[in-house]
């Protein structure tokens, strides 16, 4: 991969290019309403991935603790220094 300072300066300022980057969206062809639509569908379903995602993730997390606290309160009572 090139390195960017390899590259042609080829915006004068960061300004320059955003008047070119915003006519450029401005002009650009609007995507058909069926894309639209199913743009909209996976983003929704790529967020409820992403949910589930970290949903799982503290379940597990919740398990493995629960589970070793647990067994640490099972050893200690088999080695006596817990009183019931």
């Amino acid at each position: 991969m090139r390195k960017t300072t390899d590259n042609p300066k080829v915006f004068s300022s960061e300004q320059h290019f955003q008047e070119i980057y915003t006519s450029s969206l401005e002009n650009y062809p609007r995507s058909m309403s069926r894309v639209a639509r199913l743009y909209k569908k996976l983003d929704r379903i790529f967020k409820e991935y992403i949910c589930c995602i970290d949903e799982e993730m503290f379940r597990y997390a919740y398990e493995c603790g629960y589970a070793a606290a647990l067994q640490s309160r099972n050893a200690e009572d088999k080695h006596g220094q817990i009183e019931k």
